[in-house]
């Protein structure tokens, strides 16, 4: 009897202990479920579970931050009204030679450059009453009517960004929105919880839309008030150096013996 009590002792201990083990081991598994879980739902609950229409969203994120890089780099000071280029022809103007500055200005793929190139052909210093500064600021402000459309263009895909992100996030809302309550229509009941989660998934691609028109939004506005600066910039150095080649004539009073006073066809 006692070694029969003894065998069912060892036996339930071994019974304690194995299930004790597995215990553990579920306890374990669990852990790392939930652990599993955590990571997934910090990587997607607020960018995968978007659903297909993220991808678009994300296209469109991208492409933004692409046109933001490709505006920044184009619209610089170096690309509008390069100073080394005002430097170089400061002391032509100043020596009023015309067709040189024309030329100097022709070799700059500078906004400023081709500007004073196309501008400056009506300067005419045997005019002493204007020089044709008149016809000059008016084909100053032409060029640059005419000119500013294609930076215009590249600042334009901002605006369409802006406008169509929203509408694709509303897109993906929508089809989970739709997704949720058929899911509800088939089951005849309504789980708060699933439908909530269903509706929180829905409602990212509308916040990703929102984001994405936000900062495309904002980027244009301020872009857009950076090219309207530079173009500016570029128009008063123009009319600056040619007021610098006016200055020199009526100092100096050698109207007749200024060297390249006609702008003709540089």
């Amino acid at each position: 009897m006692f070694k029969l009590s003894s065998k069912i002792t060892f036996i339930t201990t071994k019974i304690a202990i194995a299930g004790l083990a597995v215990c553990s081991t579920l306890a374990q598994a669990q852990e790392e479920v939930a652990e599993t879980i955590q990571k997934k739902t910090a990587l997607d609950t607020f960018v995968l579970d978007g659903g297909p229409t993220m991808i678009f969203i994300g296209l469109a994120f991208i492409a933004m931050l692409f046109f933001i890089v490709l505006n920044l780099m184009s619209l610089t000071r170096k690309n509008f009204a390069p100073q080394e280029l005002i430097d170089e022809l400061t002391p032509l103007m100043a020596s009023c030679h015309i067709r040189s500055v024309m030329i100097k200005a022709k070799e700059s793929p500078s906004f400023l450059g081709q500007m004073i190139g196309q501008s400056f052909r009506k300067f005419d210093a045997t005019h002493p009453e204007n020089f044709a500064a008149d016809d000059i600021a008016d084909d100053i402000a032409n060029y640059s009517a005419d000119n500013a459309g294609e930076p215009l263009s590249k600042l334009s895909y901002l605006s369409l960004i802006a406008m169509i992100s929203p509408m694709l996030g509303l897109l993906g809302t929508i089809l989970g929105m739709i997704a949720a309550f058929g899911k509800l229509g088939q089951t005849g009941q309504a789980d708060p919880a699933q439908l909530a989660g269903d509706i929180s998934v829905a409602l990212l691609t509308t916040m990703w839309g929102l984001i994405t028109a936000l900062i495309s939004t904002v980027v244009y506005f301020i872009l857009k008030a950076k090219l309207s600066s530079l173009i500016s910039q570029a128009e008063i150095e123009a009319k600056e150096l040619l007021a610098i080649s006016v200055d020199a004539i009526y100092g100096e009073g050698q109207i007749a013996k200024v060297p390249e006073g006609f702008g003709g066809q540089a």
